[in-house]
Formats: C-alpha cells, structure tokens, sequence
C-alpha cells in the first residue's frame, strides 16, 4: 500500500466514494492535452488515469470526458466489484466565462451517461471547478516574530464559505497550505452540481485531507490529490508528446 491519508471522520461508512480530477494544459504551439486522474479504492490510495489530445489547440471544454468517466467508474468496479455510490469530480482549469459550457458540455453528459448506463444505481455527481488563479487575499489577527500584533496569512485549513462568495453559485475558498513566508492565495472551488447529500462540513473535511494526499510533497498542496496529479499529468504529456496519446493508458 503507498500514501494513504485518513477517510474524512464525517463521511458516511455506507458511502462508496470516488474522487476524480481534471485539467487540460495548454502551451502555444504545442496541442493540448486533457488529462483526468480518478481514485480506485476506499482509501484514495490508488489511481488510474486517462489522457488524450484535444481536438483543437487552445480547447478547454473536454468533449470525451463523458465516455472517459464511463470507462473510470467500469475500472473502479472491475477492482472493488461494485460501482461507487457518489463520484465528486474537481475539474481545474476553467474560467468563468465557460462556466455555463463546462455545465452543459461536461457536466450535463456525464450525468446523461452514468444514468443511460447504471440506472437508478448511477452513482451521484457532485462536479466542483477548481480556480487557484484568483486575486482574493484572506488575513487574521496574529503576532510577528517580536510579539506585536499584526495580520497574518491564514492557518492551514482556513474556509471562507459566506460574506465574499458568490450569490449565483454555491461556493467556498479554501487555504490548505501552510505559507509562512509571502502572501497566501486561497483556492475557489464552485459547484456546477451537486447529487450528494453531503453537509458542507464533510465537503470541506473531504477537500482539505485530499491536499495531503499528494505524495510528491511532504504536507498539504493547494488542491486535492486528483486534481494536482491531472495537472502534472497534463502538463508532462503536454511538454514532451510527439504524437497522439495511446487510447488505454493508465497510471
């Protein structure tokens, strides 16, 4: 067994949890690549991935995700013989302005899918857009090095979920990151959807063990693990690919 973080202490037993993260990179010059990363067992410790060349330079919206989530949910079944009860997908990368084609493009034909193909048992989506590129600063009351007082970055853990977000959208900012040098930039997550009936608390617990899970640094990063490893993922292929991606590749 590798890296394993704690299951969130607030997240129902009875739940068969998957979690998946996307991105797409982009580079002038280069083709882009979408990469998606999901988890395959109960402890988030394992993770297969998909990734292939989008149609067109410079295009966000993954077209295929749909089918590729299909074939995520089968390998998730295939290993633990049953499908999971709630996927929660964390898709980086997008902007406001293709919110509503994220929605309609991604979001809109991964539910048709999983339900044309599981039925009643279709898992639950809760879909969640990722923005780290923001320019929002958070600060508390804290003390320098001298005792005097003064603000100070936020603890490791920070959530901001009223006063500051959104009215349009069910939202929150997270800081996961322990900085104790520069300024801190929390991170903005986004429901487009949400099936699950999680309560805000274990959303938040969920996302912020996720951070630690990435074994490629010793402590929390600024997204969960799926998401950081579909961006590394992305942005390797990215760089050094020649040609079309092999259809079945997995990690």
């Amino acid at each position: 067994r590798g890296w394993t973080v704690q299951r969130p202490i607030d997240l129902p037993k009875k739940e068969i949890l998957m979690m998946i993260g996307a991105d797409v990179y982009h580079k002038r010059g280069k083709e882009s690549v979408a990469a998606v990363v999901a988890s395959i067992d109960p402890d988030f410790s394992r993770f297969v991935s998909r990734s292939c060349v989008q149609p067109k330079n410079g295009q966000e919206v993954m077209t295929n995700i749909a089918q590729t989530v299909l074939e995520l949910v089968q390998k998730f079944k295939d290993l633990n013989k049953r499908i999971p009860t709630t996927i929660v997908f964390f898709r980086d990368g997008v902007g406001k302005g293709q919110y509503e084609d994220v929605k309609r493009l991604e979001v809109g034909k991964i539910s048709h899918e999983l339900k044309m193909q599981y039925g009643e048992q279709a898992p639950k989506l809760d879909f969640i857009l990722v923005n780290k590129r923001i320019n929002d600063r958070f600060y508390q009351d804290g003390t320098d090095r001298n005792g005097k007082k003064c603000t100070v970055n936020p603890e490791s853990g920070t959530i901001v979920e009223n006063h500051c977000t959104s009215d349009t959208h069910r939202d929150f900012f997270m800081v996961a990151q322990n900085v104790t040098q520069g300024t801190a930039t929390p991170t903005h997550y986004t429901f487009l959807q949400k099936e699950s009936s999680f309560e805000d608390d274990t959303i938040f617990s969920m996302t912020y063990f996720q951070t630690f899970n990435y074994a490629g640094w010793a402590g929390p990063v600024k997204v969960p693990a799926v998401c950081q490893h579909a961006h590394k993922l992305a942005y390797m292929i990215g760089e050094t690919n020649k040609g079309e991606v092999h259809p079945c590749r997995e990690q």
